[in-house]
């Protein structure tokens, strides 16, 4: 659920889903430039409206009050992840090869998280990667953590950051060949 609060004349977004509540102060520019995109194409079914604003307009302040759990969710199978990036316009080989990305990064759970800090590996740069996808919301603002552990929207998220699923390199498990022991 969404809700818009003005507080010194200033919008508030609270974003409560999955357990998590997210709030956003933005300035005027993001203002307008997601009231403009709102009903756009990022919104548009079958897909889950993204938490924050476009590219172009980045909150300014981004709290993070209360995590989702951690837990499984749902585990999904390499066809059930396939099938949803098939939703999202990926075409094969793209959508089997991002099944197998999801199950060698998160086990295909929609509930996988890692956070760095407090989980870092050595020289690790600062991360929150939430669901099948371990969609990272840091590198990807305009990915929440709800849409992120939700399957139609982490597999629109996927898409978008693989470019249509021609490209795995962002996720770490597809570099080092992970992915494989799920194709």
């Amino acid at each position: 659920m969404i809700v818009l609060l003005w507080f010194f004349r200033v919008p508030l977004v609270l974003l409560f889903g999955a357990g998590i509540l997210l709030t956003y102060a933005w300035p005027q520019s993001a203002r307008d430039s997601f009231a403009a995109q709102v009903s756009h194409d990022m919104c548009a079914p079958p897909h889950v409206c993204p938490a924050a604003p476009p590219a172009s307009g980045v909150p300014a302040l981004l709290q993070v009050i209360g995590a989702p759990a951690p837990g499984p969710g749902v585990v999904y199978s390499v066809a059930q992840l396939e099938q949803a990036l098939q939703g999202q316009g990926v075409a094969e080989p793209g959508a089997h090869v991002g099944a197998a990305v999801a199950k060698a990064e998160s086990g295909g759970r929609s509930g996988a998280r890692h956070l760095c800090p407090p989980d870092c590996a050595p020289g690790q740069a600062p991360e929150q990667s939430y669901g099948p996808w371990q969609e990272n919301v840091l590198a990807h603002p305009w990915v929440s953590a709800a849409c992120a552990m939700a399957l139609s929207c982490a597999a629109w998220a996927a898409a978008r950051i693989s470019g249509g699923g021609r490209d795995w390199t962002p996720w770490t498990d597809y570099v080092n060949g992970s992915w494989r022991a799920f194709a």
